[in-house]
């Protein structure tokens, strides 16, 4: 049966819960199956999403051992997709009620785009 979830990072989770430690390996080599259709593409990428949402709510207790930056990346990868739909939806509510072009959404939407690229 396919996974419905990224193991990797399920797996860095528990092992960190447990007391070991990772440290990034510039050297390593892995081999992974590259999606050959846009479906397979988009199927992954919902299944990492779902995973990276799902893994982060496990990891909320190791948040405290973490640098403040990668907590700080950490709860802005979980929260960004919400202010920038609020962002968007606040816009479009300016536009139709007013007339008016929602220049702080826009401004808002393109920082929140500028700083996760």
């Amino acid at each position: 049966q396919p996974s419905d979830f990224g193991e990797d990072r399920h797996l860095t989770i528990l092992m960190l819960k447990a007391g070991f430690r990772t440290e990034y390996v510039p050297e390593a080599v892995a081999a992974t199956v590259v999606p050959n259709s846009m479906g397979s593409y988009l199927r992954q990428q919902l299944r990492w999403a779902r995973s990276t949402f799902r893994d982060t709510l496990l990891a909320f207790q190791l948040l405290r051992g973490l640098n403040i930056y990668l907590t700080l990346d950490v709860i802005g990868q979980n929260i960004g997709p919400l202010l920038l739909s609020l962002s968007i939806l606040a816009g479009l509510a300016q536009f139709v009620t007013t007339g008016t072009v929602p220049w702080t959404a826009c401004l808002m939407i393109a920082a929140m785009t500028i700083v996760r690229c």
